[in-house]
């Protein structure tokens, strides 16, 4: 927590110029897969969120506050309890806009909190790590504030502790995803 302060302090106070602005960017992708073969069936969500603000001479940097929230869901449909996850995922973001318009953008993130919960054949535990995500997305204007747009995303999860009825351990267990998703701004200068 004490890491996410000194962040925003750091945004909010000493970035802002006269050229300065702040930025709301969510993402959202949702996905689902079924099998009546094998009567498998995989379902996901990802929704991730950017606060922040813009610096440099025509404001193309954005550096910001992310959040990040996901979860998955798999199994047989007839027999076993799915295996599920989710996460919720806090670090900064940097973004860099450019083209004429600021349409184009790549950004990578650190998300050094990572927690949720796993349930693997019926046994729940509380997970927690870090991630990290990369974007490349376009952003067409639709009026001076709002943009809108899609994303193609990698995003990597590093599970470290896993905790079952109090009793934790150390794990090495990861997850990632290349996928792509509707994303869109609010700039506002």
């Amino acid at each position: 927590m004490k890491r996410i302060v000194i962040l925003l302090t750091f945004i909010f106070i000493a970035l802002p110029s006269a050229q300065a602005g702040f930025w709301l960017q969510p993402s959202i992708n949702y996905h689902t897969d079924t099998d009546d073969n094998t009567n498998f069936e995989y379902a996901a969500a990802h929704y991730s969120f950017v606060l922040g603000a813009t610096f440099g001479k025509k404001g193309n940097w954005v550096v910001g506050q992310s959040v990040v929230s996901w979860s998955r869901s798999e199994g047989n449909t007839t027999t076993d309890p799915a295996n599920e996850m989710s996460m919720l995922e806090l670090g900064p973001r940097i973004m860099y806009f450019f083209g004429k318009d600021r349409n184009f953008y790549v950004s990578g993130t650190y998300n050094f909190y990572a927690k949720g919960t796993r349930n693997v054949a019926g046994a729940e535990a509380d997970i927690d790590g870090s991630s990290i995500m990369a974007s490349f997305g376009l952003q067409m204007k639709g009026n001076k504030r709002f943009y809108l747009g899609f994303s193609f995303n990698y995003h990597a999860t590093s599970i470290s502790k896993s905790t079952v009825d109090n009793t934790s351990e150390d794990v090495s267990n990861s997850y990632s995803r290349i996928y792509p998703a509707i994303d869109f701004s609010l700039r506002f200068k």
